[in-house]
């Protein structure tokens, strides 16, 4: 996911355009501080102006984004997350609102996501590669599971209704797209948990998109039978990633997730 708080204009359509096909671009600075403080954004693109509260901000979650401030229309400033704090990592470079350039411009400031790195252990666990459509699906609510609290998040990101989305899903014969949701909200749980174990349950749970601690224990508890501080244990993720896997991405599971890409992996502008 990447966050930009730019105006509208050539150059904020420039990001918007260097994103990843299979990610969300949230625009405007109170989406872009939303985004910051209950998802976790691989990006965040804002104004010098902007800068010193972000990296307030930034420095509250459990590291892992990058911020990229413009001081002026010629040149940017990288700033990057590391352990929860946020540090420079880069002079001043000069820039302009050229495709090409911004998006050699992400590729250098962007933070790896801890997304890609889960990606990565369920394609290790189902023992293929993860076909786009999913890697689509699950990138988006890895990033930002408090937007896709349910089904309508989903449903607006592809156009269908709540029982359309269901029904390509069970046309394939593949579990609901609420059981792969939630699954990968627990991931992301597990994540946030055991990256920062002095922020309380009931922090998490809001960062999370649940409305409380209590609400977030049955949701952990009614899909693993574990209870969410149990998720705060290093290997605790990897251990769901891999229950995960084995129940859920099957080769013909993946074989036929295939088929939906249409619907979660955006077309090059």
């Amino acid at each position: 996911m990447i966050a930009v708080t730019l105006s509208p204009g050539p150059l904020r359509d420039g990001f918007l355009r260097a994103a990843r096909p299979d990610e969300d671009v949230i625009c405007g600075k109170d989406g872009a501080l939303e985004a910051l403080e209950r998802g976790f954004p691989r990006l965040v693109v804002t104004t010098a102006a902007e800068l010193s509260f972000l990296k307030r901000v930034a420095a509250r979650g459990p590291g892992d984004v990058s911020l990229l401030a413009f001081v002026d229309s010629r040149g940017a400033q990288y700033l990057g997350a590391s352990a929860g704090e946020v540090r420079v990592t880069a002079a001043i470079v000069g820039v302009d609102d050229h495709p090409a350039r911004i998006a050699a411009l992400v590729r250098n400031a962007a933070a790896t996501s801890y997304a890609d790195r889960v990606l990565d252990f369920l394609s290790e666990s189902a023992n293929s590669p993860l076909p786009s459509a999913f890697s689509g699906f699950a990138r988006r609510v890895l990033e930002y599971p408090a937007l896709y609290s349910d089904l309508h998040g989903m449903a607006r990101l592809t156009g269908l209704s709540q029982g359309a989305l269901k029904a390509r899903f069970r046309r394939r014969d593949l579990p609901s797209p609420f059981l792969y949701l939630r699954w990968l909200r627990i991931l992301a749980a597990a994540h946030l948990l055991s990256s920062r174990p002095e922020v309380s349950i009931g922090q998490s749970a809001l960062r999370l998109g649940f409305s409380s601690g209590p609400n977030l224990a049955r949701a952990v508890c009614g899909l693993t039978g574990r209870i969410p501080s149990e998720l705060r244990q290093t290997a605790a993720l990897l251990r769901l990633v891999n229950r995960f896997a084995r129940e859920n991405l099957t080769r013909h599971q993946l074989v036929v997730w295939d088929e939906l890409r249409p619907l979660f992996v955006r077309s090059a502008a």
